[in-house]
């Protein structure tokens, strides 16, 4: 009934993560993982694709090695949300609204949710979050985050991940929004794992980012011009910190700063953040 598909390179962290999906899926639910073999010799987006077409059941979950789950009998529960006709991608964290800037889901304040544990191996502490939602667990989303990504396997043959990102980054971005165009997105909050990574955010990433958004048409929605200035600035420091380029830094800038999304008043501000980020070069 599901397959669990694994971009893998760390085998311990794979043969924990499988006893616990055993453990915990549900008694007689079938299933199957796929391990997707990938110490660096290809892009995630490639190496899920081929995960995919290797899928024997019509649900697919394209999942990180390094969590644990919590909830017993989570196959079953899955399974019932993606039964809808209308269901996009079902994850645990994400964000209702595509911001004009391209920008992680937990920047997008007002309109990020997520259901996850994080432990921090450095600290050897663990934090929650979750969110309210409806009675049936689910809220509206748009950008999914990429630990877990569950969706029909006739949705993702009409989208599939886009290898034209070659590295690890961007990918849940790129897809989430694309899938979002046709069907409707969801995080859920009757799942709950450890996820034993809370990212790295790099040069590497943010370029993925920026490439995500270049592939995908963003639907027409109400703009929210306060959270465009948030998410502008957000960028634009990003840019300066994670050590770009004085030239890739204008480039973006300019192409990302938008009248329409910002509002007069939003955009000369965004205009002054452009003039100090040059000014301070650094």
């Amino acid at each position: 009934m599901l397959s669990l598909i694994v971009s893998s390179y760390q085998q311990h962290y794979f043969e924990q993560f499988s006893e616990n999906v055993k453990a915990t899926i549900g008694d007689d639910f079938e299933y199957e993982i796929i391990q997707q073999w990938n110490p660096s010799v290809m892009g995630i987006c490639e190496a899920y694709n081929k995960g995919a077409e290797k899928a024997k059941f019509d649900n697919l979950l394209f999942v990180h090695e390094d969590i644990l789950f919590e909830t017993k009998d989570w196959g079953s529960i899955l399974i019932d949300y993606l039964k809808s006709d209308n269901v996009g991608c079902i994850g645990l964290a994400g964000a209702n609204y595509i911001p004009n800037t391209p920008s992680p889901w937990w920047v997008i304040e007002g309109y990020a949710n997520s259901h996850l544990s994080h432990f921090n191996k450095k600290t050897n502490k663990r934090y929650n979050y979750t969110f309210e939602a409806k009675e049936n667990g689910l809220l509206n989303s748009k950008i999914i985050d990429g630990v877990f990504i569950a969706v029909k396997k006739t949705v993702w043959k009409k989208v599939k991940f886009n290898e034209g990102l070659k590295g690890f980054h961007g990918y849940d971005i790129g897809f989430s929004i694309a899938v979002s165009q046709i069907k409707q997105n969801y995080i859920l909050n009757k799942i709950s794992l450890v996820h034993y990574s809370s990212g790295n955010l790099s040069k590497e990433w943010l370029e993925s980012v920026i490439k995500a958004y270049s592939f995908v048409e963003k639907a027409k929605t109400k703009i929210d011009n306060k959270l465009e200035l948030v998410c502008f600035n957000y960028f634009a420091d990003q840019l300066r910190y994670l050590g770009f380029a004085m030239s890739d830094k204008t480039e973006y800038l300019n192409q990302f700063i938008s009248y329409k999304k910002l509002g007069l008043k939003n955009w000369l501000k965004a205009k002054r953040k452009i003039k100090a980020i040059k000014k301070y070069n650094n």
